[in-house]
């Protein structure tokens, strides 16, 4: 007989149903361009990085957990796309939310992630608006404004999508 984790299984359940209660669950390339205001994380080591020491390049910035499949699903395209782009002033950022230090660790290795990963805090929930499932990805222009916004798990094509304008 198979066991169920049911914090997880819960966690799942009130994810699914905030986004389908959510009036901003179905996002278009959000044309917001709404500044991000200083924000600092922690990387894995515990050093801190300033999101603003990334200005004068497209980032995109996604929001995942490592229990989350969906984001388990795209973290190899992210990979793809910093690998092709990085020379072009963009990169990748990782902000991991919910997990252990030790399940991260694993993940970063099993998936060769190769562009910084850092630790979700309740300031970049308040500086990103609420973040009410996962995978988040958003791409900041050069200017560091939220140009892009989607909610859901994605693929190499349409992350290229989203940033190619902004790479120009």
């Amino acid at each position: 007989m198979r066991k169920f984790n049911i914090p997880i299984i819960l966690g799942l359940l009130i994810l699914t149903i905030s986004i389908m209660l959510s009036p901003d669950s179905v996002q278009a390339a959000g044309k917001q361009q709404k500044k991000i205001p200083v924000l600092t994380l922690k990387d894995l080591s515990g050093k801190p990085t300033a999101l603003k020491n990334y200005r004068g390049k497209v980032v995109l910035i996604n929001i995942w957990a490592t229990w989350c499949g969906p984001c388990r699903h795209e973290i190899p395209d992210l990979v793809k796309l910093r690998q092709k782009y990085h020379n072009q002033n963009f990169e990748v950022l990782g902000v991991v939310l919910s997990s252990g230090k030790s399940d991260v660790q694993k993940m970063v290795k099993e998936f060769n992630i190769d562009y910084p990963v850092l630790w979700g805090t309740y300031q970049l929930m308040e500086q990103f608006g609420m973040i009410n499932a996962i995978p988040r990805s958003f791409v900041l222009n050069k200017k560091g404004e939220i140009v892009e916004d989607i909610t859901g798990s994605t693929d190499y094509a349409h992350f290229e999508k989203m940033i190619s304008p902004y790479l120009k």
